[in-house]
């Protein structure tokens, strides 16, 4: 199937679309129409025309006879059909010959006549965001989501700063609880692919359910992978995120980038857990807003099945508590440059990542790390790292130097640190390659940093 945009010839000058329905209505005797379905898939018609330079009429008739098999032939063409951009790429076919007129000695106007798919039509849930048909019950301080009913019960467990919260069911209905309250409800349907609309926002109590304050905390810890898009234009205050395993979530629009953003305030430590993501590709932290606050920071895919996750996008200055994103499919260079980790008991874990190829390292110190298991072959850094245990970069692509640049940046932050290094072709023969006229120099800095180097 050819794509019109490879011709060379221009899209139609005018296209004039008539909606050819599944729907067939017959008028009876009575003055009655009756309807019924003929078919599931719809196509429309249009008759489209074309401005064309003599060249281009030659290119015409070409492509015509031997593309497109003497019209008979599908193809690919964008046209202004009410998708979601003002042209939209449409799998067509001519129906009727071709018409030429001549208009000059380099001008000739073709018309003729196509059918193509419809396109397709946006769901329920976009069409009240567009017409307003259901408005959110509250500002800026509240957020909707979107769920499918894979479990058949559905549930929200949010904190608000006013210690109540208030939630709209798909079906109208509005219930309230006190902050850190779960709130339950069942689907119509269970495992019919159906979408429903919640929307959460911060009340005055439980008998009152007037907007105030904003919410603070979003955790659902079993069920999550109800969870499909929730609204980041409108999205709240958020200081917390918790949603494991959120095997379906992906961006509000439907892309594969996820934004989150941290805003300021909240507790000491706040959790930013988005775990075991299957469809979403991106995540960008838009820390512009933020405090003091610490996030407990984890990304992490499953043993069985690895998160889809690629790139992590940290916008403004951000302090991660722990910082995990293991077993994802995390690309290129992490630059981690933005970002002041303090892994404290969980550590810092990039493991399980084969398609790394390099860490960019700002502030960052705490109890362990692990860089295993990746393709590692490139380390920088913009300040000295230290750790308490054990910095493991097995199963990597290290060559000596490199470790060196290493063995330069890390200190240990208790009596030592271990640095694991088997699986690299700097570790030759049990030991960091003994060949090499720069291992004496970085054992014996090591030895100054208190590293011990081990397989």
């Amino acid at each position: 199937m050819i794509n019109w945009n490879d011709t060379r010839l221009p899209n139609p000058t005018t296209c004039n679309i008539l909606h050819s329905g599944a729907t067939i209505r017959s008028t009876v005797t009575t003055g009655r129409t009756l309807q019924r379905s003929r078919f599931t898939q719809e196509f429309e018609n249009a008759s489209v025309s074309f401005q064309l330079t003599s060249e281009e009429f030659q290119i015409w008739k070409g492509v015509w006879k031997h593309y497109l098999i003497n019209g008979t032939e599908w193809f690919t063409m964008d046209l202004p059909v009410g998708g979601d951009d003002i042209l939209t790429s449409c799998q067509v076919r001519f129906v009727t010959e071709w018409k030429h007129t001549y208009r000059s000695h380099d001008a000739v106007d073709i018309s003729a006549q196509i059918e193509f798919f419809e396109v397709t039509v946006i769901d329920e849930i976009d069409l009240q965001e567009l017409i307003g048909e259901i408005n959110p019950p509250y500002d800026d301080a509240g957020i909707t989501l979107v769920f499918n009913d894979i479990n058949t019960n559905i549930k929200v467990d949010f904190e608000a700063s006013n210690g109540f919260y208030a939630v709209r069911w798909w079906d109208g209905t509005i219930e309230t609880s006190a902050s850190g309250g779960l709130m339950t409800k069942a689907c119509p349907t269970s495992s019919a692919g159906l979408l429903y609309r919640v929307d959460v926002w911060g009340c005055i109590s439980l008998a009152d359910t007037t907007q105030i304050g904003h919410l603070t905390t979003m955790t659902e810890a079993t069920q999550a992978e109800n969870y499909v898009r929730f609204n980041a234009e409108r999205e709240p205050l958020m200081n917390s995120y918790f949603l494991e395993p959120a095997k379906n979530l992906i961006g509000w629009d439907k892309s594969d980038t996820l934004t989150v953003k941290v805003a300021p305030g909240g507790g000491a430590i706040n959790d930013l857990r988005i775990g075991d993501m299957l469809y979403t590709k991106h995540v960008i932290i838009d820390a512009t807003d933020y405090s003091a606050a610490e996030f407990t920071t984890w990304f992490d895919g499953a043993l069985s099945q690895k998160s889809a996750l690629r790139t992590i996008t940290i916008l403004g200055q951000y302090l991660a508590r722990d910082f995990h994103a293991s077993n994802c499919d995390l690309r290129g260079v992490m630059d981690l440059s933005g970002i002041t980790i303090n892994a404290a008991s969980n550590g810092f874990n990039l493991s399980g990542n084969p398609l790394l190829t390099g860490v960019n390292f700002g502030q960052c110190t705490g109890y362990s790390a692990n860089l295993n298991d990746c393709q590692i072959d490139t380390l920088t850094f913009t300040e000295m790292i230290s750790f308490a245990t054990s910095v493991n970069c097995q199963n990597n692509s290290l060559e000596v130097a490199m470790v060196g640049t290493l063995v330069d940046n890390l200190t240990a932050t208790d009596a030592s640190v271990d640095l694991n290094l088997s699986g690299n072709p700097c570790w030759v023969g049990g030991a960091l390659d003994p060949a090499d006229p720069l291992t004496a120099g970085i054992l014996a800095q090591a030895t100054i940093n208190k590293i011990n180097i081990i397989a």
